[in-house]
């Protein structure tokens, strides 16, 4: 009897252990991105002469999400990088709380126009805001200004 109360005082202390660590993890960050966001395809064409191309993004959707973004990482972990999509076009406000790596941001209208782009260092603590519906963010340099980001492209992102 002895024995069996002690192993289940054992299991009980690991699995207890196990949440702590998990919940530990999640909190801080320290989960892939994967976990946290859906993973999607997605084809850019960023002028009218430019070729096509096709890569994955993060998207990020819910309000954890949107709020959340690349806070805590380190890189985009294979990705090109992370759209935020928002219900419509809107007045969008950002900043670098606990992000780690510099990321261009592009401001992208309903229609598909850049709006605004924005190259930020880690950790800046002042908020940019500028007009879209979604906000690409990507590694500095993967945009160039003044490009259009075709609607067709954009299209059925988060179904």
């Amino acid at each position: 009897m002895k024995r069996k109360n002690s192993i289940l005082v054992i299991f009980i202390f690991l699995l207890f252990i196990s949440i702590s660590f998990y919940i530990f993890m999640y909190q801080n960050g320290n989960l892939p991105l994967s976990f946290y966001f859906q993973q999607k395809g997605i084809l850019l064409k960023t002028c009218s002469t430019c070729n096509v191309i096709n890569k994955t993004i993060y998207i990020a959707t819910s309000e954890y999400q949107l709020t959340r973004g690349m806070m805590f990482q380190s890189n985009f972990q294979g990705a090109y990088g992370m759209l935020f999509v928002m219900n419509s076009s809107q007045q969008i406000c950002m900043w670098m709380k606990n992000t780690q790596i510099p990321l261009e941001r592009i401001w992208i209208s309903s229609s598909g126009n850049i709006t605004y782009i924005k190259n930020s260092m880690p950790y800046d603590m002042n908020i940019t805001c500028a007009e879209g519906k979604y906000v690409l963010e990507t590694i500095p340099g993967n945009i160039k200004y003044g490009g259009v980001f075709y609607p067709q492209y954009l299209k059925n992102l988060t179904d």
